[in-house]
């Protein structure tokens, strides 16, 4: 009703789709979170009190991409997310959960141990416990991935006769 009464109201459509998003409907979501983005004021992007409200906004909306599967696209939003509010840790975990999600783990690390740095005094922050799980998470599944191959043999140096090796015909 709400958005009935207010179509163009950049607010009223984010609170659709997160609601949207609770009920795992995450195209419809992104259909209400897309037309919200055409409606966010010009100054809400310049910093102050409602530069953190759309940062939220462009937050949900990474999190319905991730949902969605839009690896890149969700990381785009986080990262928007971000610049609009550097503080937003909850956006930077999802960089790093975008990042992982695209199969870019040294990038992941490198993202949750930036934010794990930040948040060095807070170790009972949610964001600070998520990211320090999910990193550990990455590193348990780096161990799991074949090492490096070598080169093939004929771009191989020799190596040296073992001792007490014959050399063939002998």
């Amino acid at each position: 009703a709400l958005v009935r009464e207010n179509p163009r109201c950049a607010a009223a459509l984010s609170a659709l789709a997160w609601l949207l998003v609770q009920e795992d409907q995450a195209q419809r979501a992104e259909v209400a979170f897309r037309r919200a983005e055409e409606f966010v004021p010009e100054h809400g992007l310049r910093g102050g009190a409602e530069a953190v409200v759309w940062a939220d906004l462009a937050l949900r909306r990474g999190l319905n991409f991730l949902a969605l599967g839009r690896n890149t696209e969700a990381r785009a939003a986080f990262e928007h997310a971000v610049d609009l509010d550097p503080n937003l840790h909850a956006a930077h975990n999802g960089t790093a959960s975008a990042l992982y999600a695209e199969g870019d783990l040294d990038s992941a690390l490198a993202e949750f141990s930036v934010l794990q740095d930040a948040l060095r005094e807070l170790p009972e922050d949610p964001q600070s416990i998520y990211a320090k799980v999910w990193q550990q998470r990455i590193q348990d599944h780096d161990k799991l991935r074949p090492p490096v191959l070598r080169p093939p043999l004929e771009r191989r140096a020799p190596r040296p006769p073992r001792r007490g090796a014959r050399c063939p015909g002998e």
